[in-house]
């Protein structure tokens, strides 16, 4: 009949309402079949062999058909199903916008544990019980006994009634004291492929390498690829922030995030499984303290949710607002810093940078014509790896009492003299097991209290031999790593420190028991390094007498306190080498691009990014224009490149050769054929330096980035050639000091859209608009200007457009604009829409109303946005007293009061 069959699971004592469960021993099933109870006792073997049918525990559906199979968490936003047979996510659906996540909803896996054995993702027993305690909305709690005796996984997923994200937790408990948790991998979600309704593009957004974004990952996602775990914190290799999106553009997608604050390291991971033709999704969490019979409770949530736009901003901007709450903004936007907290020099003075130019050789003559390029100061990171051409010294190592005489000190004479800026390229905790402070103690401990430097070494090494990585956790090296940088920076008289694969790369492994920490990684192990930068601050702030900035390769958020600059190269496309090797040829066929989701995320907090991998030289190709014209409008310095090719040779230089430095044993390399000044690219350098040291510095060096404007001109797509040479994937010969002729590693064209650009908002004051022309001609663009969608509440404003040559008005708005932009050839134009206070019938006003005047300004307070010179409101006269206020968006106008009225008309 169409009775509803209810089936609660019993164990032992317990009933779990709508439960699975299958435990070892006798349990007892009671089956309520209309009026009738029919109570059955079990055996174990029975249990079993009914697991793989799902008939045990599982949610009921009513009519003449029993669904045993699934439960389900759900709101108006989103719904995701379990399988009740394991607990694993057979579905997520984005019920705003009819999207599912997964096609394929068989072969559910619902965790994976990574014990000292491997990884395992058997278990003997699952159990799920829906908590009808939670207050606005659905939560289930999820248990497993594990095959591993002693250790059980605990979970829990929540979804509030208005919620855009379900958040889920999990526990490993752990009583076998012969056993070690290394991580576990949940929640997970596979058989994803294109999202549904067929038709259009789906993109990945991922943090990878500060960001990228990929097209049609279900096609382009090679098979068993390796790149299967992206690690956080790692800024080279793997994740500097924890999120991702999986969306169709313009129809809706998936948001996937772990909001932890405390530093635990973790995969997360987007890909295709060698054994499988779907994509996954998982996070992987690592836990810090691995030492036997330890459980692991990560303590923080993670997110599935969805997105209801289909673009890579909603879920950056979703994030963000978490980000910038944690403890590592906690010292505030640049704007905000005193000189005593961030350097002006490097956030708003410099122009540009150079990296790889050595200060061993005389390079004053490079260093003076780098200087002539712009109206600014350079920022230099120069230095050398190893002296003398072999790892076996150090150049910043005791025994040379830490002023080596291979610093060639005219180079730096000559820097200072042109007011430009110097950073020591140095390794902070990478060191070559070769070299004499390795093994033998100092024979003058005031020159290098801890060697030798054995002892702090990480085990297990992340590095091949000869080359070591140095714990930071041990209060020796912490107290040498900042005594060291003082010593340098008296010797050398520099102006930032460098640290060459640095925190950024995540290096945060360690199980050196002699260093006073847990075996394990994460947590501790930032704290530690945090520690470490952290006293090397203030060594060197103290030997300077002012603040000196310290960079590091590539970048995490979990540094963004200790860290001001830092180095990337990805932002070069096509041209990118190290950690844009591995998306070079998905750049080059389209389906992958590098997008700016960290500086959306910290730009207005720091550090400054260095990207570009560039040259000025003409064999570079016309491709400059657009790395360039990208970096600068994302609010970094185009970095200058020469660690991997020559100088280029200035006019006016009577030498023929340059130099260039190499990681092999011939360190530094005389070009004998080396390429010339591009004077297009000279007078391009200078003009995006300008914009950022002058007429855009309030938004390039300082602002929030914020979606761009809509250009609503067709935007013509231009062709680039290129040529990348500086790269170690060159085969050229170096082997004799000299090279005769460059060769280049590889060479294309590269289409991209001839006009770029970025949105800023200034502190919530002002809106800027940048934009680069990379056609050789000049262009009339059209865009709309609306601040609301950028950010800002003002309603009324001046536009105005400021570029290197002129700074003129393009009139008065309200509401959202149409203005015309003329683009001069490859010069940066930057709209700006100020607010102003305005007063008339096309002004726009929004209306506050209040019973008091007490926080009337209040965005709940808001009751309509107006136009004109009244306004009636449709409040029935109670005799209630009313505040009003009226805003124009830029202040009050004085003609404009707060008005207490119990009538219904309200006239200014």
């Amino acid at each position: 009949n169409n009775n509803v069959m209810a089936i609660n699971a019993i164990n032992e004592s317990q009933q779990l309402s709508g439960e699975g469960f299958l435990k070892k021993g006798c349990h007892i099933l009671k089956i309520q079949y209309g009026c009738r109870v029919l109570v059955l006792f079990i055996s174990t073997a029975i249990l079993f062999s009914c697991f793989q049918t799902s008939i045990l525990g599982n949610e009921i559906d009513d009519g003449d058909k029993v669904t045993l199979s699934i439960f389900t968490v759900a709101n108006s936003n989103l719904q995701i199903t379990f399988d009740s047979a394991n607990g694993g996510i057979k579905q997520v659906r984005n019920l705003v916008r009819s999207l599912d996540l997964v096609k394929d909803t068989t072969g559910t896996i619902p965790w994976n544990l990574q014990t000292e054995s491997g990884y395992t993702k058997n278990f003997i027993s699952f159990a799920y019980h829906k908590d009808e305690s939670f207050p606005d909305g659905e939560a289930y709690n999820l248990a497993w006994d594990t095959e591993i005796e002693g250790m059980r996984i605990e979970a829990r997923v929540e979804l509030p009634s208005d919620a855009l994200n379900a958040g889920f937790t999990v526990n490993v408990l752990n009583s076998n004291a012969a056993q070690k948790v290394i991580s576990i991998e949940y929640p997970i979600v596979r058989g994803i492929a294109a999202l549904q309704p067929e038709g259009g593009d789906d993109f990945l957004a991922h943090p990878v390498a500060t960001g990228y974004i990929f097209r049609n990952p279900y096609q382009n996602f090679k098979k068993g690829a390796t790149n299967r775990k992206y690690k956080y914190p790692d800024g080279y290799s793997g994740a500097p922030v924890q999120f991702m999106e999986y969306f169709r553009e313009g129809s809706g997608g998936f948001y996937l995030a772990s909001l932890d604050p405390h530093g635990t390291v973790k995969n997360i991971n987007f890909y295709k499984d060698k054994d499988d033709d779907y994509l996954w999704t998982t996070f992987e969490h690592f836990n810090w303290d691995t030492a036997p019979g330890n459980g692991f409770a990560p303590g923080y949530t993670t997110l599935i949710g969805i997105l209801k736009e289909g673009n890579w901003y909603e879920g950056v901007e979703r994030y963000k607002e978490w980000a910038i709450q944690q403890n590592w903004c906690s010292e505030g936007k640049l704007k905000d810093k005193n000189d005593a907290e961030s350097s002006r020099w490097l956030i708003e003075k410099v122009g540009f940078a150079t990296f790889g130019i050595s200060i061993n050789l005389d390079q004053t003559a490079w260093f003076n014509e780098m200087h002539k390029l712009i109206d600014a100061p350079v920022f230099h990171v120069s230095g050398f790896w190893w002296p003398g051409g072999t790892p076996d010294s150090e150049w910043y190592g005791g025994y040379n009492d830490w002023n080596d005489g291979r610093v060639n000190i005219t180079n730096i004479t000559k820097i200072h003299s042109n007011g430009d800026y110097l950073a020591p390229f140095i390794f902070n905790q990478h060191f070559s097991r070769n070299a004499k402070e390795w093994d033998e103690p100092s024979p003058d401990p005031a020159t290098d209290p801890v060697a030798p430097w054995q002892p702090y070494e990480m085990i297990p090494d992340p590095e091949d031999n000869p080359w070591a990585y140095i714990c930071p956790a041990t209060q020796e090296w912490q107290d040498f790593h900042g005594w060291r940088d003082e010593k340098i920076l008296r010797n050398y008289n520099t102006d930032a420190c460098y640290y060459d694969i640095g925190v950024g790369l995540g290096r945060m492994k360690c199980e050196n028991a002699g260093h006073s920490h847990p075996k394990g990684q994460g947590r501790w192990m930032i704290d530690a390094a945090r520690a470490m930068l952290e006293n090397n601050r203030d060594g060197v702030n103290n030997a300077r007498g002012r603040f000196v900035p310290q960079g590091t390769e590539m970048i995490s958020e979990l540094f963004i306190s200790q860290v001001d600059f830092y180095q990337a190269r990805a932002g070069a496309g096509p041209m990118s080498m190290l950690e844009g090797d591995e998306f070079r040829d998905a750049e080059k066929s389209g389906w992958a691009e590098k997008i700016p989701i960290f500086d959306y995320i910290y730009h207005e907090y720091g550090p400054v990014r260095l990207d570009g991998n560039a040259k000025v030289a003409p064999e570079f190709g016309e491709i400059f224009y657009w790395i360039g014209g990208r970096i600068a409008l994302w609010g970094a310095l185009l970095e200058l490149n020469y660690e991997l090719s020559a100088l280029e040779r200035f006019p006016g230089m009577t030498l023929p050769w340059t130099w260039y430095e190499t990681y092999k044993e011939t360190y530094d390399v005389m070009d004998i054929s080396p390429y010339g000044l591009d004077a297009g690219k000279k007078e391009f350098l200078k003009e995006i330096s300008g914009a950022r040291t002058g007429f855009a510095k309030d938004y390039l060096a300082y602002g929030m980035m914020a979606r761009p404007a809509r250009i609503l001109t067709p935007v013509p797509k231009i062709t680039l050639d290129w040529h990348l040479y500086n790269t170690f994937k060159r085969q050229t010969d170096t082997s004799s000091g000299i090279e005769k002729g460059q060769e280049y590693y590889e060479e294309g064209d590269h289409t991209v859209d001839g006009v770029l650009h970025q949105a800023w908002n200034h502190d919530n004051e002002s809106l800027g608009l940048c934009f680069v022309n990379l056609q050789s001609f000049n262009q009339t663009i059209e865009i709309e200007v609306d601040p609301s969608k950028h950010g800002l509440e003002f309603l009324n404003y001046e536009v105005r457009k400021i570029s290197s040559a002129e700074d003129m008005s393009l009139g008065h708005f309200s509401g959202t604009s149409t203005v015309s932009v003329d683009l001069s050839a490859r010069k940066v134009v930057l709209v700006k829409a100020v607010p102003e206070a305005c007063d008339g019938p096309d002004c726009l006003y929004r209306i506050y109303r209040s019973t008091s005047p007490i926080n009337l300004k209040s965005p709940e307070n808001v009751i309509a946005t107006a136009q004109g010179n009244s306004y009636s409101d449709d409040v029935l006269n109670d005799e209630v007293n009313y505040y009003y206020l009226v805003d124009d968006g830029a202040g009050y106008p004085a003609s404009i009061n707060v008005v207490k009225s119990s009538t219904l008309d309200l006239t200014w």
